[in-house]
């Protein structure tokens, strides 16, 4: 029994996956709610962008979760 399994290099939801192999009619029905969906995620990722900025200038940040994590 020589078993193994395929790592994805990149997990994809399933929206995502959908649009993108779907065919074109799938692509049609689908477009509206991909690009809200895309735009989502842009957002997201600029929050937690800022955070992560914001987690690196602001010491009273690091020290509050330091403090939480070690306590």
């Amino acid at each position: 029994m020589n078993f193994s399994f395929h790592k994805p290099k990149k997990d994809q939801c399933g929206l995502c996956k959908c649009y993108r192999e779907g065919s074109e009619d799938v692509k049609a029905n689908l477009e509206k709610e991909y690009l809200a969906h895309i735009l989502e995620k842009e957002t997201v990722r600029e929050i937690k962008n800022s955070c992560k900025e914001k987690a690196k200038n602001d010491t009273k940040v690091l020290r509050l979760i330091s403090n939480k994590l070690y306590t």
